[in-house]
This record gives C-alpha cells, sequence and structure tokens, in this order.
C-alpha cells in the first residue's frame, strides 16, 4: 500500500521470482508517476505485479493474505487501510520506527489486532509489527 519507489512490494516481487513462483503481487500507489515507475520497472523485470493507480480508501478491497505499507501512515490510520485490503486470515507486516510503542497504544483505542514485533535490520530502533486479527472495536 502505498508502494512508492518499490518499498517493499517489488523488492519482495524480485526477492520471492524464484522462491514462491506462484505468488503474485499487487501494488496499490495514488501518485501517477509512482504508479508508472511500478508498472514499467514490474514489466522490464517480468514480475508477477498488478499496479493500481487509486487512493487506498477508494480503491477496491485486495483481500491480499499479506498486506505492507512503509512511511505511509500513523498505526491507527494504516490499519483502517490494512482492515480494508487484507483477507479474513490475513496479516499486516508494517516496519515502524521507535515510536512504535506509542503508535500500538493509540491504535488500541480504535482496533482490536493481536500482534507481535521483529526487530528490523535496516534500523535498530525500529521494528516491524507484525498484526493478525484486526478487526474495529465495537463503540
Amino acid at each position: 500500500m502505498g508502494s512508492g519507489g518499490g518499498l517493499p512490494g517489488i523488492v519482495v516481487a524480485i526477492l520471492s521470482k524464484e522462491q514462491i513462483p506462484d505468488a503474485s503481487f499487487t501494488l496499490i500507489e495514488s501518485d501517477a508517476r509512482k504508479a508508472a515507475f511500478l508498472a514499467t520497472i514490474s514489466r522490464e523485470l517480468d514480475l508477477p505485479v498488478t499496479v493500481k493507480r487509486a487512493r487506498l480508501e477508494e480503491a477496491d478491497p485486495a483481500d491480499a493474505d499479506i498486506v505492507s505499507a512503509r512511511a505511509l501512515a500513523p498505526l491507527p490510520l494504516l490499519l483502517s487501510y490494512c482492515h480494508r485490503h487484507m483477507s479474513a486470515g490475513g496479516i499486516a507486516l508494517l516496519p515502524k520506527g521507535r515510536n512504535h510503542a506509542q503508535e500500538v497504544e493509540a491504535a488500541q483505542q480504535s482496533w482490536h489486532f493481536d500482534y507481535a514485533t521483529r526487530p528490523s535490520q535496516a534500523d535498530p530502533d525500529s521494528t516491524i509489527l507484525i498484526v493478525r486479527d484486526l478487526r474495529p472495536l465495537d463503540i
């Protein structure tokens, strides 16, 4: 979601091309220039990628098994996008910075979710949130 320069979507598509040949990827990007870049890279590298040029809140739900977004929005808003585009049993892999604990706390005011963390290999102050069982809180 918000695929921009191809992180992580294009990179994951490249890495999985040989390891998981049946995998397919949908990249949702609202910026026309970025979407065109992603489509060109996907075509040139013969990747199993579909690029949808749309805003996340307006795009048809992707029903994805795995969703990811990097540096897109604070976690409470990001989870609304994840919820829209994740399949019922799906997971979200969300790189988050040093304030991830505060973001989780804020998100728990609006969302129920189970999560685990993994250390980021790119930044020792960052983490990867692995979110499952995402649903809005009944208010």
